[in-house]
């Protein structure tokens, strides 16, 4: 997919999937959800490129204030109580921290979208996730076109 937007717009474009099974089961496993007193207005999911090795160390490092992080596989909980302008926990931050591709959604895009998906399409289809380059990327799903290859 990267390649295909490189050579047809000439961008150079970092694309991550979740199907809606996974970002249903991003949602489910917030444990910041099982927090009382927490404002889900100031939760946000960053979605990792893959899992690197040694992220709760690293993100240790960049930890700072009232910011707090949970670290799940391809994914990391972020609340951030004063605001995620504030963060030291930003997307391009954990980028370099864990060497890896990543882009930040706040909490009620992440349940729209995967509302979206499935009154779209429901099942396994994959969304595809366009991070534009900007900081914060900016996040756009997809739905594959019918008899297309993801």
């Amino acid at each position: 997919m990267e390649e295909r937007i490189r050579s047809h717009f000439g961008l150079s474009i970092s694309v991550l999937s979740r199907t809606d099974e996974e970002l249903g089961n991003t949602i489910q496993t917030n444990p910041f959800l099982e927090e009382s007193g927490v404002d889900p207005s100031k939760l946000h999911v960053t979605f990792l490129a893959s899992a690197p090795t040694a992220a709760e160390e690293k993100l240790d490092r960049l930890h700072a204030g009232p910011d707090r992080y949970r670290y799940r596989g391809r994914e990391v909980y972020l609340y951030c109580p004063q605001g995620y302008g504030r963060t030291k926990l930003s997307n391009l931050a954990i980028e370099k921290a864990l060497a890896v591709r990543a882009t930040t959604r706040n909490w009620r895009t992440v349940n729209q979208l995967y509302q979206m998906a499935n009154r779209s399409i429901g099942g396994d289809t994959a969304w595809m996730v366009s991070a534009l380059g900007q900081n914060p990327p900016r996040i756009k799903f997809h739905a594959p076109a019918e008899g297309s290859q993801n």
